[in-house]
């Protein structure tokens, strides 16, 4: 992957930017020296076992959160939504027969958004990339789930009700009717983005209680102080 990754950098500076050369080695060394001073926090100089288990803690933890203060999230958006939709729309496709309505949710191109998907493909062509209006679906799926859900969170039927939503603004897509290819995107995208959001919702209360305990904890000290 970081050998790929190289190559479309230097492929757009050089071809598309007309940058007259390009130091790949600068590309990686920031990187290494913030993984090494990371490696180095609790021992100046660890040994194998502890390098290790470091290397395995911070392999992790860049998937499970990322920096407030980086531009990563904004960069990485569209490539979430995309890999979203693949999972979304795979189980969705119709039959091989059915041209109309696989070349409506499917495409043989690699485009910006699916790039992800590219990199997790263990065998070429084995994954499916969503067509642009899978992926515009999955978009306005996604804009009304974050506008409703704050409020919808508290209401019983949420499926239904966000669903509901879903159709609404989503009413001038047109999709071929003959399998129902809009219906079983949105009720996909609902039954995986559902259980996200309640990940998300719990780890900032977890978050949030973690916060308060200390706080009180440091307050009552403080009290006891002569």
């Amino acid at each position: 992957m970081l050998t790929t990754s190289m190559l479309q950098v230097q492929h757009r500076l050089l071809n598309e930017e007309v940058y007259r050369f390009i130091l790949t080695s600068w590309l990686t060394h920031g990187s290494l020296e913030n993984f090494f001073s990371t490696v180095r926090q609790r021992n100046s100089i660890p040994t194998p076992c502890e390098f290790k288990s470091a290397l395995r803690i911070i392999t992790l933890a860049q998937y499970l959160r990322y920096s407030k203060h980086s531009s990563y999230a904004d960069d990485e958006d569209s490539f979430y939504l995309g890999d979203l939709s693949d999972y979304t729309h795979s189980p969705c496709i119709p039959a091989q027969g059915e041209t109309d309505a696989s070349e409506t949710s499917q495409t043989s191109e690699q485009d910006h958004d699916g790039g992800l998907v590219v990199f997790e493909e263990y065998k070429q062509g084995s994954l499916t990339h969503p067509s642009q209006k899978a992926v515009t679906l999955m978009d306005i799926c996604e804009t009304v789930f974050l506008a409703k859900m704050p409020t919808l969170v508290h209401q019983n039927q949420i499926s239904d009700k966000l669903a509901s939503l879903i159709r609404e603004a989503a009413s001038t897509m047109c999709l071929p009717d003959c399998h129902h290819i809009k219906e079983k995107l949105i009720a996909r995208f609902i039954h995986a983005r559902l259980p996200l959001f309640a990940k998300e919702q719990t780890g900032k209360e977890i978050a949030t209680a973690k916060l308060e305990g200390a706080q009180s904890s440091k307050s009552m000290a403080a009290l006891r102080i002569p």
